[in-house]
């Protein structure tokens, strides 16, 4: 009796030890398992966050701390018809070309990129009765780094652009006439971090310095924003963002007809903001984005009450893709009613703008080249007589990736 005693709880012992022997194995295989989980549940989540609604190119994985570089540069024609070429209440209907040109080089490193980039286009009117050319140009330089569980970044550049306004008033007539430069030096900086699961949080702060071509309306301004993301399940997130923009200006001199000053140079203009999105992506056969937002903003310029206005909207895009093809389409509504005395110093008149607009592309990938069409409607109404107007544009375009 006992040698089998002896023999039972040797073999007893035996057992126990494989057991803790096989859950030690199941438990070492679980824990990396996971956190292989919650990182993909970041990596998911950060790599939406980082590209909400367009496309971009691909990170490149490095996997020494040895540089990689990555440059992309692309030109191309666009060939166009639009009915309002000065966005004016006068229409002015007539065919125009665009060439652009564009180019991106990116360092890679471990957990850091540095990128530079350059773009600028030229539209030209064609026709009796053109107007001057369009100008936009882009140079922009930034950096962003990864620690655990935290992204940083800034950038800084500067934006060109001439471009067409309502002229239907502007006198006298000269090819200039109706258009408006600004150049816009810029810089931003963010932090973007994971406070919790499939969860991430964007604080940013950017500052702009506006100079305009005739010096009216230089200013400066400064907007600091907060974005929370949330992933509800894989590929459904909800965002909730919130900003404050402080705007003063240098020089306004402008008059109306009765010779009242639009400001002066005491303007300063409060805005917040907020924003609700929701956002979709779902199919590798088919892959499929969408998202739709809405957004409030109040103004106040702190004086006549020129400026000041609140603005209410929606507005919606999806993107799907099948083989080299890609559908584009896009929609927006906004309703900015906002008093202003422009009669006389005491009135409280009101001014109602709306806007309607959507768009539709679709674009063919061949090799290195991308055709593309896009048509779009935009549509101002106003009870202002002079700021309504319709915009519609036609586009045919040809771009080649070097």
């Amino acid at each position: 009796m006992c040698r089998l005693n002896s023999a039972s709880i040797s073999f007893s012992f035996l057992l126990l030890c494989a057991l803790l022997l096989w859950s030690g194995t199941v438990l070492g295989a679980e824990a990396p398992a996971a956190e292989d989980e919650e990182a993909a549940l970041f990596a998911e989540l950060d790599a939406l966050l980082r590209d909400p609604l367009e496309d971009a190119a691909p990170r490149a994985e490095a996997a020494t701390p040895r540089r990689i570089w990555q440059t992309t540069a692309a030109t191309g024609v666009r060939f166009g018809y639009t009915t309002n070429a000065l966005l004016s209440k006068e229409a002015l209907a007539m065919p125009y070309i665009t060439a652009r040109m564009d180019a991106t080089v990116v360092a890679f490193e471990e957990a850091r990129s540095l990128t530079f980039m350059i773009s600028g286009e030229n539209r030209r009117f064609l026709g009796e009765a053109a107007p001057d050319d369009e100008r936009l140009a882009l140079a922009l330089a930034r950096v962003e780094k990864e620690v655990p569980l935290v992204d940083l970044g800034a950038e800084a550049g500067a934006l060109h652009a001439k471009q067409a306004f309502d002229a239907a008033a502007a006198v006298p007539q000269v090819p200039d006439a109706g258009f408006v430069t600004q150049t816009l030096p810029f810089a931003r900086v963010w932090v973007r971090h994971y406070p919790f699961p499939r969860t991430a949080l964007e604080w940013s702060l950017r500052g702009d310095r506006a100079f305009f071509g005739d010096s009216a309306d230089d200013f400066a301004s400064a907007t600091a924003r907060l974005r929370l993301s949330h992933s509800l399940w894989p590929g459904v997130l909800i965002h909730v963002a919130g900003e404050r923009t402080e705007s003063r200006y240098e020089r306004r001199s402008l008059r109306l007809d009765n010779g009242f000053p639009v400001a002066d140079s005491r303007l300063r203009l409060e805005t917040w903001r907020a924003e609700a999105e929701l956002e979709v992506r779902a199919g590798e056969r088919l892959p499929f984005r969408a998202a739709v937002r809405a957004y409030a903003e109040d103004r106040d310029d702190t004086m006549r009450g020129y400026y000041a206005r609140a603005s209410r909207g929606v507005e919606a895009r999806a993107v799907v893709r099948r083989g080299g093809w890609r559908a584009t389409l896009h929609g927006r509504y906004e309703d900015s009613p906002f008093s202003t005395r422009r009669v006389s110093p005491v009135s409280v008149d009101t001014v109602t703008q709306r806007r309607r607009g959507g768009s539709v592309s679709l674009e063919r990938s061949l090799g290195r080249w991308r055709i593309a069409g896009q048509a779009q409607r935009i549509r101002f109404l106003s009870n202002a007589a002079f700021e309504s107007y319709t915009v519609n544009q036609y586009e045919l375009s040809a771009d080649f990736y070097f």
